[in-house]
């Protein structure tokens, strides 16, 4: 069976409040950050699927707590027009029968927007 993650945050003000800084107001910044956040979950869990066949090893492949979840957002979406990534760390995880909760903080580098990728 296949197990659906859901993503909420530890403190949904505090996550609106610091990426209205860097994201457009037209935006709904929860709502596009949780879309972000899923993508980045099954993304990595199909990267280390791939890495266990690729070299042969039977590591866990799912999301667990202590894990890091970026956000993507497109340059359409922020205020600059540049492509950006923040990073999250998974606080804790809920088990529920038909998926797993991530319960979801912003890291502390809000200082330093991660990945910040400029034109030349």
């Amino acid at each position: 069976m296949i197990k659906l993650y859901e993503i909420k945050f530890v403190d949904d003000k505090r996550i609106q409040q610091e990426l209205s800084g860097i994201l457009n107001h037209s935006i709904d910044i929860l709502r596009t950050t949780r879309r972000s956040l899923l993508a980045s979950a099954y993304q990595t869990e199909n990267r280390r699927k791939i890495s266990n066949k690729l070299f042969k090893e039977n590591h866990p492949t799912k999301i667990k707590e202590k894990d890091f979840l970026w956000a993507c957002f497109s340059s359409e979406q922020t205020k600059r027009n540049e492509l950006l990534f923040r990073s999250f760390y998974v606080r804790k995880m809920i088990y529920q029968e038909e998926k797993n909760i991530l319960i979801v903080d912003l890291t502390y580098e809000k200082s330093r927007l991660w990945l910040e990728l400029k034109e030349n």
